[in-house]
């Protein structure tokens, strides 16, 4: 979904840059039943935080008492929109419920009809 068009890539910066770019992509893959709404659907956040960006049930270590010990696997963390691990856990999976806990737990809530509407074309 970040892939650039572009060689070498532009750097993401904002908020705006990665709703520039989602747009950009969706529009190349084929993308136009949103088309003049996409960018709006997307969320908007202009605040980046420092994130794992692959948080799932594999990646969380855990001791025989149920203590998490580690999380492992950051070879995606970088600095992403603050909404971007909440998008990441939400995306359709088949870890069972983990969406469901993930969702219940989270500190904030975001909209993801944009997002799931790019996924549709680019994955």
């Amino acid at each position: 979904m970040l892939e650039d068009l572009q060689e070498p890539a532009r750097p993401i910066l904002s908020g705006s840059d990665l709703r520039a770019r989602t747009y950009e992509r969706h529009l190349y893959h084929g993308g136009s039943r949103y088309e003049n709404r996409l960018l709006d659907m997307l969320p908007h956040s202009e605040r980046s935080v420092f994130t794992h960006a692959d948080i799932a049930p594999r990646n969380i270590l855990v001791d025989g008492e149920n203590n998490v010990t580690g999380v492992i696997d950051w070879e995606y963390a970088g600095w992403y929109p603050e909404y971007w691990e909440y998008a990441q856990i939400m995306r359709p999976a088949f870890w069972g419920d983990w969406s469901v806990w993930m969702d219940k737990t989270a500190p904030q809530r975001w909209d993801l009809g944009g997002i799931n509407a790019a996924r549709k074309v680019l994955f």
